[in-house]
C-alpha cells in the first residue's frame, strides 16, 4: 500500500510540473504573437534586447508545450489520454527531427526566429533525451509498444527505424556538403544522392526479406512440430473456443470418434460428441465439465464418461480440459481425452470374477456360520471354557466374513447395474428418520448421539430408492460414530440450493489424512486399518454410498480439517413433488 501511495505522488508531482512548463511556454508564445516581451521572459532572461519577446524560439515553446500537456497526463488511465499522450511522442519526435534537419542544411527557420532567438544545440540535445525518454515509457503501455513486441511486423519495424530515420539525413548531408564545398554541381550531387539513396534502399528491403525469411522459417518449423506431437499423439487432442466449438483437432480423435476434421471444425463438440450420458439420458450443457471450464477458466478432470461416434455407437473416455488463456484473457481450451474401453471390459470383468467368488462363498458361510452358532450355544454338547471362547472368536469371524462377502455381492450388483432400484418420491425427513434411529443403538455403544438440524423448509422429497438411502446414510453415520470421541456428537443437517438438498453429516473426530483424501471413496478403502478393523468394517461402505447415490443423479463429497473431524454430505435433485404438503 505505502508503495502504490508513493507511486500517486510522484504521479501527482509530475502532472504539477507538467502544467507548470505549460503555463511558462504559454507566456512565451503569448510574447511571440504580441510582439511585447512579458514579466515571465523578462525573469528568464537577463539581458533583454529591444522587440525581442522572450528567450525561447517559437519551436522550443511549442516543444514544452506538447511535452508539458503530454508529461501531465502521462499517469492518466483513460483511454483518451493515453492516446493523447501517444499523440503528443510522435509531434515531439517530428519537431526534434525538423530541428535538427535544419542545423544540417542550415535551414535557419526551423530552428529560430533570430540569432537570439533560437533553439540551441544544447536545447535540441535536451530536447532529444527527453522525448526518447517518454518514448521509451510509452513502449511499455502505449500504441509504441508495437516497437517491443515479439511479432514478424516489431522485428521489420525495429530494423527499418534506423535506417529510415538515419541514412536519408546522412545522404542528403553528405550531398549538401558536397554542393557547398563545390566540388559537384547541384545536378551531379542530386543525382548522387537519389542513386545512394536507392542503392540503400535496395540493401535495406534485401536485409529485411532475409529477415522476415528468416523469421517466416523458424515459425514453420515450430508449427511444423507442433502439427507432428499433435498427429503422432495416441491420445484424442482437440481446441475449443470460447462458443464450445471445435478449433482444432489431431487425426486420433478422428480416428475415435469417426468423424473427418472437416466435420469436427468450427461445429458445436457437446452436441455432436457428448450429447448423451451412459444410461443413454441427456447431457445438458450447461453440466458439461468442458462447458463449465469454457465459464470458470479452472482444469477439468473427468472419467468413466461417454463419447459418441458418427455411426451413433458410443465408447468411455478419460479426458482432462485445460483452459487457454492469452494475456490473461480466456481464449478457449484443450481438451486430452483416451479411449479406456479396454479398462472398463478389465474392470468388469474382475467385478464379475469378484461377484461368481462371492456368490460361491455365500453358501458355505451360511452353513458354517450356522454349524458355529449350534456349537457355540452348547445344542451340540457340553464345550469347555476355552472350547465355547474359541467358538465364538469363529463365529464372530464369520459374520465378519459374511457381511465381506455380501457388501462384495452388492457394490458389484451396483456397478453391474444387475440391481433394479425402485424409485419414488421419497419424504426425505421420514427418511433421515428411520436412519438415526436405525443406527442409534450403534451410537449408544461408543458414547455418541446424534443431533439433528432440519432444513427450514417442510415436506422435502427426493426421487428414489428409499431402502438404498437409507444404506448411504447409515453408511455416513456409522463412519461417523466410529472416528468421533466418546462423549461426543454426530451433526446431521439438511439443506436446499436450487432444485438439489444436500445432507450432511459431521463428526467431531481426527479428520481424514491428506495422503488418504484422493483414495477415500475407493474399494477397500481405510484411513487406518487397524483402528477401523477394531470398530468393524470392511472398507467398502463408501464405495458403496458413491455408486448409491450417483445412480441417484447426485454427488458426494466431504470437507475436513485435521484434527477438527470431517463432514460428509451427499446432494440429491429435489423431486416434482417437493413441497407436499399435509
Amino acid at each position: 500500500m505505502a508503495g502504490i501511495a508513493l507511486a500517486r505522488r510522484h504521479r501527482r508531482h509530475a502532472a504539477l510540473a507538467g502544467m507548470l512548463v505549460v503555463a511558462l511556454t504559454l507566456f512565451a508564445l503569448l510574447g511571440h504573437a504580441s510582439g511585447q516581451p512579458l514579466w515571465v521572459n523578462t525573469v528568464l532572461m537577463s539581458h533583454n534586447a529591444d522587440g525581442v519577446p522572450g528567450p525561447m524560439s517559437i519551436q522550443s515553446a511549442l516543444f514544452f508545450l506538447i511535452m508539458g500537456l503530454a508529461l501531465s497526463l502521462q499517469g492518466q488511465t483513460l483511454r483518451a489520454a493515453s492516446r493523447i499522450v501517444d499523440a503528443c511522442v510522435g509531434i515531439l519526435l517530428i519537431m526534434a527531427l525538423t530541428i535538427l534537419a535544419g542545423y544540417l542544411f542550415n535551414a535557419s527557420a526551423f530552428f529560430g526566429q533570430s540569432a537570439a532567438i533560437r533553439t540551441s544545440p544544447q536545447t535540441l540535445l535536451c530536447m532529444t533525451l527527453l522525448v526518447f525518454s517518454l518514448f521509451e515509457r510509452r513502449t511499455r503501455n502505449g500504441i509504441y509498444a508495437v516497437l517491443v513486441a515479439p511479432g514478424i511486423g516489431s522485428q521489420f519495424a525495429r530494423m527499418a527505424l534506423p535506417f529510415v530515420l538515419v541514412v536519408p539525413l546522412l545522404i542528403i548531408t553528405a550531398g549538401t556538403y558536397l554542393t557547398a564545398s563545390g566540388w559537384q554541381s547541384d545536378a551531379y550531387s542530386t543525382a548522387t544522392m537519389a542513386v545512394v539513396l536507392a542503392a540503400a534502399l535496395m540493401v535495406f528491403v534485401m536485409l529485411a526479406a532475409a529477415k522476415i525469411n528468416q523469421t517466416a522459417a523458424t515459425l514453420t518449423d515450430t508449427e511444423s512440430q507442433l502439427r507432428l506431437l499433435l498427429d503422432s499423439a495416441g491420445e484424442g487432442i482437440y481446441g475449443l473456443d470460447r462458443e464450445g466449438r471445435t478449433s482444432f483437432v489431431n487425426p486420433a480423435t478422428c480416428d475415435m470418434l469417426g468423424f473427418t476434421a472437416e466435420e469436427l471444425l468450427c461445429q458445436p463438440f457437446h452436441e455432436l460428441v457428448h450429447h448423451h450420458r451412459s444410461d443413454g439420458s441427456s447431457y445438458p450443457l450447461a453440466e458439461c465439465p468442458m462447458s463449465k471450464a469454457l465459464e470458470d477458466g479452472q482444469v477439468h478432470r473427468v472419467g468413466n464418461e461417454m463419447f459418441w461416434r458418427k455411426d451413433g455407437s458410443s465408447f468411455p473416455v478419460d479426458y482432462v480440459t485445460t483452459p487457454i488463456r492469452k494475456e490473461g484473457v480466456l481464449m478457449g481450451a484443450v481438451v486430452i481425452f483416451n479411449d479406456v474401453t479396454e479398462r472398463v471390459r478389465n474392470e468388469r470383468m474382475k467385478d464379475e470374477f469378484v461377484a461368481v467368488v462371492s456368490h460361491e462363498l455365500r453358501t458355505p458361510l451360511t452353513s458354517i456360520k450356522g454349524a458355529l452358532g449350534l456349537l457355540a450355544s452348547g445344542r451340540l454338547g457340553t464345550l469347555t471354557q476355552d472350547g465355547k471362547d474359541m467358538a465364538n472368536i469363529a463365529y464372530d469371524n464369520t459374520q465378519r466374513l459374511e457381511l465381506l462377502v455380501n457388501d462384495l455381492l452388492d457394490i458389484n450388483k451396483i456397478q453391474l447395474a444387475e440391481t433394479q432400484f425402485q424409485m419414488h418420491a421419497v419424504d426425505l425427513h421420514a427418511l433421515i428418520v428411520k436412519a438415526l434411529d436405525a443406527n442409534r443403538p450403534y451410537a449408544e455403544k461408543f458414547a455418541v448421539e446424534f443431533a439433528w438440524l432440519p432444513a427450514t423448509e417442510d415436506g422435502i422429497y427426493v426421487r428414489g430408492d428409499e431402502h438404498r438411502l437409507i444404506q448411504v446414510m447409515s453408511n455416513l453415520l456409522s463412519n461417523a460414530v466410529k472416528y468421533s470421541p466418546r462423549g461426543s456428537r454426530v451433526n446431521v443437517s439438511t439443506q436446499c440450493v436450487d432444485h438439489t438438498v444436500r445432507v450432511s453429516v459431521r463428526d467431531h473426530g481426527p479428520g481424514v489424512p491428506l495422503g488418504y483424501r484422493p483414495h477415500i471413496f475407493e474399494k477397500f478403502s481405510q484411513a487406518d486399518s487397524s483402528e477401523t478393523r477394531a470398530r468393524g468394517g470392511t472398507g467398502l461402505g463408501l464405495a458403496i454410498s458413491k455408486a448409491i447415490v450417483e445412480k441417484h443423479g447426485g454427488n458426494i463429497g466431504f470437507e475436513s480439517t485435521p484434527g477438527q473431524g470431517a463432514t460428509f454430505h451427499f446432494d440429491l435433485p429435489l423431486s416434482d413433488v417437493t413441497r407436499k404438503t399435509a
